[in-house]
């Protein structure tokens, strides 16, 4: 995917926002939800992330695969992003339409995680089917993922249409500004040449008065 080498630092760093954003955002669901409902310390959550790659031994190495499954959920995190941030390079409508397809694009890693993911990954046969675990996962893909990965606007993609118009704009404002300051220096100037004309108008009138006063006596 072609990227003008101008615009990758932002594109780099939207993606980056939105991995810590729905990462943290994520995992704290996670701790949450299974620390109330199952009592399941937050360690423990980490190394079944891990276990995607160790299996059951994830669960026996103590800190070292706690820090591996933290890595491992950013990871794939940044993998959702980095999707969602270059499509939306190319396609207007997830700028456009930012909530209807950030929860579209939530609900698609939903199922690829839970459908094609894990059953390929080593965690093992899945679990029972339970409601309110499906609720719970199903609305952090939705709210807490797919709503954190919509961009305000691709980096170094926004439409001519939209630069035209702000050109336009502030080209109208400076012809407008323009035109505002040659009016007031056409006033200050004819303000001024009033001032000048009412003072010799008064100097004269005085010099009238004190002619004829003079004559007069």
């Amino acid at each position: 995917m072609a990227i003008q080498r101008g615009a990758t630092r932002p594109v780099l760093l939207v993606i980056a926002v939105a991995t810590l954003l729905a990462g943290t955002l994520d995992i704290l669901d996670a701790f949450t939800f299974w620390g109330v409902t199952k009592a399941v310390p937050p360690p423990r959550i980490l190394q079944s992330i891990a276990s995607g790659l160790l299996g059951k031994a994830a669960f026996q190495r103590g800190a070292g695969t706690a820090a591996l499954g933290l890595f491992l959920h950013y990871f794939i995190m940044s993998v959702m992003a980095a999707l969602y941030v270059l499509a939306a390079r190319r396609l207007p409508v997830l700028v456009r339409r930012p909530l209807l397809m950030g929860l579209a694009y939530g609900a698609a890693t939903y199922v690829v995680m839970n459908y094609v993911v894990l059953p390929l990954s080593h965690v093992g046969p899945a679990a029972a089917f339970a409601w309110p675990r499906f609720i719970n996962n199903l609305g952090a893909h939705l709210v807490l993922v797919g709503r954190s990965h919509r961009p305000g606007r691709p980096m170094g993609s926004r439409p001519s249409s939209t630069r035209n118009s702000r050109r336009r704009s502030r080209r109208n404002l400076t012809e407008h500004l323009c035109r505002k300051t040659r009016k007031q220096s056409l006033f200050l100037t004819k303000y001024r040449r009033s001032r000048i004309a009412i003072k010799l108008a008064l100097r004269l009138m005085r010099q009238t008065v004190a002619c004829v006063n003079h004559y007069n006596h």
